[in-house]
């Protein structure tokens, strides 16, 4: 009984949305380790296809694991990064998501875009989604302002 009563942690593979045979999962992943062991969870849902809208948290761990993210994101079957959420960090010329998409363009990586605007980025991957298709929501900034954009999915299907 006392399960039942216990709330999960928000942003911590958070299903948003569970309908008509498509999830979005918001999720506070933010460094490779994360990202990877939240891959390898979704995997597990056996679904048809794994989507992912990437928010970079700060310029000093971008910047770190640029080449991690790159691959990471080219996991998933489409990807679409943001800009990086600063926090509290001043800006870093090579820690930023063009650093990121600059290998992605070196390693030739298809599935992976760039949106400057989270609602844009948003909109584009809802477009994209179809029966059986989970989506993400990843990063530890204000990525979470998406969560109230996944009621608007209904409207779509």
């Amino acid at each position: 009984k006392r399960l039942k009563e216990i709330k999960a942690v928000s942003r911590r593979f958070e299903i948003l949305y569970d309908k008509n045979n498509i999830k979005v999962i918001l999720d506070y992943a933010h460094h490779p380790t994360e990202i990877r062991a939240l891959y390898q969870a979704t995997n597990e849902l056996n679904m048809n296809r794994i989507l992912a809208i990437f928010q970079p948290h700060r310029y000093t761990r971008t910047y770190s694991f640029k080449e991690d993210f790159a691959d990471l994101l080219h996991k998933f079957d489409k990807s679409i990064l943001l800009p990086v959420f600063a926090a509290s960090e001043k800006f870093h010329p090579e820690g930023n998501s063009q650093s990121i998409m600059k290998i992605v363009h070196q390693k030739k990586y298809k599935n992976i875009d760039f949106f400057e605007d989270m609602k844009q980025a948003w909109c584009k991957m809802i477009s994209e989604l179809s029966d059986g298709d989970v989506l993400l929501i990843i990063g530890a900034g204000d990525i979470d302002q998406l969560r109230d954009m996944s009621s608007y999915i209904e409207t779509q299907f």
